[in-house]
């Protein structure tokens, strides 16, 4: 492995260490509510196991999409029907996209 694929890994690995520090700690800048069963495993893989696959990441992602679909959302959606017309100042997508870092691809 050369010294850019290290330096690209290290990257990656930042960014994972900083995804758990911002949505996966007690505490953290936007602590996500995620079942101990989701969590613990996806805990353990990135800090000890050092793996640091998007995929390690799935079952939390799915988990948070789901419950945003299925509860925070229309919980939302009701609420603003009762209180009348509301500008939402970022879309969804616009909060995923500003909450994750882009990936950082492994190829130069």
């Amino acid at each position: 492995m050369d010294e850019s694929e290290v330096a690209q890994i290290e990257k990656i690995r930042d960014t994972a260490r900083e995804i758990i520090a911002r949505f996966f700690t007690l505490g953290g800048e936007r602590e996500l509510n995620v079942p101990s069963n989701i969590l613990k495993p996806l805990l353990t893989d990135v800090n000890e196991k050092q793996n640091v696959h998007p995929d390690v990441f799935k079952a939390a992602l799915d988990n948070v999409l789901t419950m945003l679909r299925l509860s925070s959302f229309p919980n939302f959606y009701k609420q603003a029907i009762e209180k009348g017309p509301i500008t939402l100042k970022y879309t969804l997508q616009q909060v995923l996209d500003d909450a994750l870092h882009p990936p950082v691809s492994l190829k130069g």
